[in-house]
């Protein structure tokens, strides 16, 4: 199972700098959003949210943003303050990044990939470690264990996310959290041509038992472990809304975000599990 946490970590080093100018392309023209040696924490202007950014020994003067004449450079998004609302206490992260941190009380469950290890060290120069090697839809955990379980860029990577909906269900205690960012269909290249997924097409996936070696690849963009699914905030919202229909969960959606303020290129949902 993928544990990309974040789409974009998938492109070439120019290409992310495009995709972070498309997000604000307002240029900084004050000293105070100016980029300064070693690490600054400000805002970016080819970004909609804070990233602390440490640059190679390349001088970026003037103001200009790190996106146009350097190759080299490492960068950090903000931690989250929805996340720290919500996500108290001890629980798990699904797929963290080490250039996207979270900066809660979680261990980090993920696979080993290779590719994605890369992507880190391509961001930021280091790598997540890995308390409880593990896929998404089978963590070796005892049930009702958990304050909370958090995942950014994750879902659309999976096959079969009910199966995981499922599971971090289990090992949510009573009243815990599961907070959700997900990018949106504009997000990564290929996706925003892609009809949204229906909550029939999630619960096949789910009653055909769909993993990385039988989920169909046709229009899956990035093939096996890229993009299974495209969604919003109201379509994965729906399919949660069937899952407790069919009483598989019992969540309450208690925040979200139609932009998420993390990263800013998805959308962020919180549900509560029920208690008791």
């Amino acid at each position: 199972m993928p544990v990309s946490t974040s789409s974009f970590s998938r492109l070439s080093p120019r290409s992310r700098r495009k995709q972070l100018r498309r997000q604000d392309p307002t240029p900084a023209t004050s000293a105070k959003n100016r980029v300064l040696p070693n690490v600054s924490r400000k805002s970016h202007p080819g970004c909609s949210s804070e990233v602390a950014i440490k640059r190679n020994s390349s001088t970026i003067a003037n103001g200009s943003c790190p996106s146009e004449g350097v190759d080299q450079f490492t960068m950090k998004f903000i931690e989250h303050a929805l996340a720290h609302r919500w996500c108290l206490g001890e629980g798990l992260e699904i797929g963290a990044a080490a250039h996207n941190p979270f900066g809660l009380r979680s261990r980090n469950v993920a696979l080993r990939e290779a590719f994605y290890e890369q992507a880190q060290i391509d961001m930021c120069g280091e790598v997540a470690p890995i308390d409880i090697e593990a896929s998404a839809d089978e963590i070796p955990l005892d049930g009702g264990s958990q304050d909370f379980i958090i995942s950014s860029h994750v879902v659309e990577h999976l096959p079969n996310p009910v199966r995981a909906f499922l599971e971090w269900n289990r090992l949510l205690r009573p009243g815990g959290i599961c907070f959700i960012i997900h990018p949106l269909p504009s997000a990564f290249p290929g996706d925003e041509s892609r009809p949204l997924t229906t909550t029939e097409h999630y619960l096949e996936d789910f009653d055909k038992a769909h993993d990385r070696s039988t989920h169909p690849l046709e229009g899956v963009n990035g093939g096996v472990g890229g993009h299974y699914h495209v969604a919003s905030a109201e379509s994965l919202d729906q399919l949660v809304h069937a899952l407790n229909a069919r009483a598989l969960l019992a969540w309450e959606r208690v925040d979200m975000e139609a932009v998420d303020t993390k990263v800013g290129n998805g959308f962020t949902l919180v549900y509560r599990k029920a208690p008791g």
